[in-house]
């Protein structure tokens, strides 16, 4: 995987975390309106039921009604104890979407800090090379005269003779040039 790829890469996974936590987040606020919505209607519901049943029961005799409102408690006690149940099923699923965006955020944060350190291993990696590049021009130019001398000595006639130093043998045009390698001269 190239540097490119692996930026994209990680450009892409912290677009999915941005889009994943901003879902988690408008799903929490959702939970938390719907679960402040049923609440109110818990605590409106059993209100609302006794004063119909009241009105209702206004008409029939004492006796039926007391078992009529007898029946219709019990019945609330029930629908208040199952809309309770409800608010905290609700609840716990808002406080499991608050912890998925708290990891969600942590996970981007570790994501980017790859990414920084995968940035910073290659811009090491680029200025080393660039380094090592100008150090390899240098010395190739440094070189090039010992290069050219070389090639010069290796189109010339030229042997080791007496003692270590170098014989020639000169052009037959040349002043002297008999054909015979004659002992070259020191540099001063």
């Amino acid at each position: 995987m190239n540097a490119e790829n692996l930026k994209e890469t990680v450009v892409r996974a912290a677009e999915l975390l941005d889009v994943f936590k901003r879902q988690s987040e408008e799903a929490g606020r959702a939970n938390r309106d719907n679960a402040a919505r049923l609440q109110h209607v818990v605590e409106e519901a059993p209100q609302q039921i006794r004063k119909a049943a009241d009105e209702a029961l206004g008409r029939v005799s004492g006796e039926v009604a007391q078992a009529v409102r007898g029946g219709i408690g019990s019945s609330l006690g029930e629908l208040q104890r199952a809309a309770g149940d409800s608010r905290q099923q609700v609840e716990a699923a808002g406080q499991g979407f608050a912890q998925l965006a708290r990891h969600a955020a942590t996970l981007e944060k570790r994501l980017l800090m790859v990414a920084t350190a995968v940035g910073l291993i290659l811009l090491l990696a680029l200025a080393v090379g660039a380094g090592g590049l100008w150090y390899m021009q240098r010395e190739a130019s440094r070189n090039q005269v010992e290069i050219e001398l070389l090639r010069a000595y290796n189109r010339a006639d030229v042997v080791l003779c007496h003692d270590g130093r170098l014989c020639a043998r000169l052009e037959p045009d040349a002043a002297g040039g008999d054909g015979e390698y004659r002992l070259v001269a020191p540099r001063r």
